[in-house]
């Protein structure tokens, strides 16, 4: 079931750290969607961010940050 697979705060906090902060000298304020394997969109909106990640990832757990500011936009 796929809500079993949805990233958990900690998978959270991983992922901003692996993936999204070395973004933000770079990208500050814009969105960033990210896989549990590690697979980065980049958007200027978060309406863009979710819908090339839908597009992409289809039913993949991810999560959506605004870059710099450590929230969480959106969980699945």
């Amino acid at each position: 079931m796929i809500q079993d697979q949805a990233p958990r705060l900690r998978d959270s906090d991983r992922l901003y750290e692996r993936y999204v902060r070395p973004l933000e000298r770079e990208h500050w304020g814009k969105f960033a969607t990210v896989t549990l394997a590690g697979d980065v969109i980049v958007a200027v909106t978060l309406l863009e961010a979710i819908q090339e990640a839908d597009d992409r990832f289809g039913q993949d757990p991810t999560v959506t940050f605004k870059i710099g500011a450590k929230v969480v936009g959106k969980m699945r």
